[in-house]
């Protein structure tokens, strides 16, 4: 083996790797921003068809008045 090849078989080693790590972190951000934007979409989606809670006392005002 000559050493042209050995260094050739480094680099190219060191480039695909390093391509590697980036497309990994690429695809991992773009999976975390689908898992975020998935569940904001299904947090939101009970609050929205929950009909609004009904008015409660205040706490103070005896229950005879209210009546």
């Amino acid at each position: 083996m000559s050493l042209s090849f050995k260094t050739k078989t480094v680099v190219f080693t060191i480039v695909g790797i390093t391509f590697g790590v980036q497309c990994d972190r690429m695809c991992a951000e773009e999976t975390q921003a689908q898992v975020t934007t998935t569940r904001r979409i299904e947090k939101a989606r009970p609050q929205q068809e929950l009909p609004p809670p009904a008015p409660q006392p205040h706490p103070l005002v005896p229950a005879m008045q209210l009546a």
